[in-house]
């Protein structure tokens, strides 16, 4: 409600709509964050990484020769 007192009137019903999808879809979480607690970090970005599906597009790492040997 307090974003429609500085919006036009015609949006109010698109924000109430908006809000709505939100909250019934559960499209925002919250997650507790203790930058000294490594465990904790690792959930955040475990929880970021699946949002944006980075796993997904990355490639297998090809495992690096240590010596490049020719063969005649």
């Amino acid at each position: 409600d307090e974003a429609n007192t500085s919006m036009n009137p015609k949006f109010h019903d698109l924000n109430r709509s908006i809000v709505q999808l939100i909250d019934d879809f559960n499209m925002v979480s919250f997650l507790p964050l203790n930058i000294n607690d490594e465990d904790s970090i690792t959930a955040v970005l475990s929880h970021v990484d699946n949002a944006l599906q980075f796993s997904e597009d990355q490639e297998p790492k090809e495992p690096k020769d240590e010596f490049d040997i020719e063969y005649d």
